[in-house]
């Protein structure tokens, strides 16, 4: 015979098992979720068995960094999803030759050995200018920006390129921390991919290739004081 006591006790305990139930599903859709949007906060192995895919050049990890060492014409080093959409990377960059470029992609797909052979966006220095370049590449290159970095390219660079929805920032900094932005607004934008290293002409180092979500509170604060540039898409001027 079940007793009043007993049936409360049970009661309670189906409460329970329904409301850690329901807080599972939840947490598994928000984990679905974020997998979709933008990859959780972390620093990216330099091991290139951690998912690294590259398209050219020879690719290296030495310690803590990536190493490219070769002089080719746009080698890529692609990791993470395709389906991600808002989210940001960063890294510090040095360039080891005396004219080329290197830097980061997000949101890339597509991609093919050559220059400008995937469908993404890139921000990286260049030193036979020094100068720091933003564009989108769509086997093409479409320069969004070019700016002159004072004294001259030289030494490691911290270069950050968060994208979200379709507004795109990118900032870089040197190593006394004088620092450079760009902010866009791209109304025909590529809204997901994946991220990468690339380089041109030039052998590059990567360390501390850190990825994670981007809010619009990060856009905000990166773009502080900045009216973001409207560009339109026009694919003619190839990289050379």
């Amino acid at each position: 015979m079940i007793t009043a006591r007993t049936a409360r006790r049970y009661a309670l305990w189906s409460l329970f098992a329904i409301t850690l139930s329901a807080a599972s599903i939840f947490l598994w859709m928000r984990l679905q979720t974020v997998g979709s949007r933008g990859p959780a906060l972390q620093f990216v192995s330099p091991s290139l068995s951690n998912g690294w895919v590259p398209f050219g050049g020879d690719w290296k990890s030495q310690g803590k960094t990536i190493l490219n060492d070769s002089e080719d014409r746009g080698p890529k080093m692609m990791n993470g999803s395709l389906k991600w959409k808002n989210y940001f990377i960063e890294a510090d960059i040095k360039l080891l030759g005396p004219y080329g470029d290197a830097g980061l992609i997000i949101r890339s797909s597509g991609e093919e050995r050559g220059v400008d052979s995937y469908h993404g966006y890139f921000a990286g220095i260049r030193n036979m200018d020094n100068s720091f370049i933003f564009g989108r590449a769509d086997f093409g290159w479409d320069q969004y920006i070019v700016k002159r970095i004072f004294p001259g390219v030289r030494g490691w660079y911290h270069i950050k390129l968060l994208a979200y929805g379709c507004s795109l920032a990118a900032s870089v900094t040197n190593e006394t921390g004088l620092i450079v932005r760009s902010y866009v607004n791209d109304p025909h934008c590529i809204h997901e991919g994946r991220f990468g290293l690339k380089s041109y002409d030039t052998s590059a180092e990567w360390r501390n290739v850190r990825i994670g979500p981007s809010t619009l509170n990060q856009l905000q604060k990166l773009t502080r004081g900045m009216t973001p540039a409207v560009v339109n898409s026009n694919l003619n001027e190839v990289d050379s």
